[in-house]
């Protein structure tokens, strides 16, 4: 009776311990890391959804779609105007190079779909967007104060209109991060002054200079995974499919 009282006691003090360690590395996960080149981790959505954030307020939602792998995804939808809302994979990275297929598949054009990096929470994040009216922005979110750190660019590389698809990349080693649109580099308006706000006006870099790369050393690591914005008005959904993430390699 004393040895299974003692034994029951040892396998709840076992689960609580392997509960607070599930609970502490879902808060602060391991740093993944490859060689060069490797796949980190690829998601097609028709497996492995449980690695993806889903939530569903009524007006905001992220939902996972995987029962035909011809239409696999993940669909991102805000309700109302003037909000940003993501979805993140669990995993916790450092230098990356992440490409995503994306498409606004409903809502006004003039919206904002994209991806997001080094993302600690939704106070604390970059995101790489582009619109349905043929734009493309960098942005930062530090302690819950959003900036342009690159402003919103008109580029013929992005393909315009509600379902009109757009392959992302982001390549970020330490401090520098570098963008691609359907396989064509883009260029960033970043100002000479750190402190200001990047202004693109008349097809020129206002206070800046058009630059290849964004150095910031705000996010060390953190989560990768997608966003929408509404900046235009509400009820904007985007759909996001073939997710891959590499570890880096050299210059590209």
């Amino acid at each position: 009776m004393l040895r299974s009282l003692i034994l029951s006691v040892l396998l709840a003090a076992a689960a609580f311990g392997l509960d607070r360690l599930d609970a502490a590395l879902a808060a602060n996960p391991p740093v993944m890391t490859a060689a060069p080149g490797e796949v980190l981790f690829a998601a097609g959505f028709d497996a492995l959804a449980d690695d993806w954030e889903t939530f569903d307020d009524g007006e905001l939602s992220a939902r996972v779609v995987a029962d035909d792998p011809a239409t696999a995804g993940i669909r991102l939808r805000a309700e109302k105007a003037g909000v940003a809302i993501a979805s993140t994979a669990r995993w916790n990275i450092a230098d990356f190079d992440y490409t995503v297929m994306a498409a606004a598949v409903g809502g006004p054009v003039d919206n904002g779909y994209g991806v997001v990096f080094r993302y600690r929470d939704p106070r604390n994040t970059y995101a790489f967007h582009v619109s349905s009216d043929g734009y493309y922005s960098v942005e930062r979110t530090l302690n819950g104060q959003s900036e342009r750190l690159s402003a919103w660019i008109a580029s013929d590389v992005v393909n315009p209109g509600i379902g009109g698809v757009n392959t992302l990349r982001v390549i970020g080693v330490g401090d520098s991060f570098r963008f691609w649109v359907n396989g064509e580099p883009v260029m960033l308006c970043i100002p000479d002054d750190p402190a200001a706000t990047s202004t693109y006006a008349g097809g020129q870099c206002v206070g800046g200079q058009m630059r290849d790369s964004l150095t910031d050393d705000s996010f060390p690591t953190g989560r990768l995974g997608v966003t929408v914005i509404t900046p235009g008005g509400a009820d904007v959904e985007a759909a996001f499919d073939n997710v891959v993430v590499r570890a880096p390699v050299g210059e590209e």
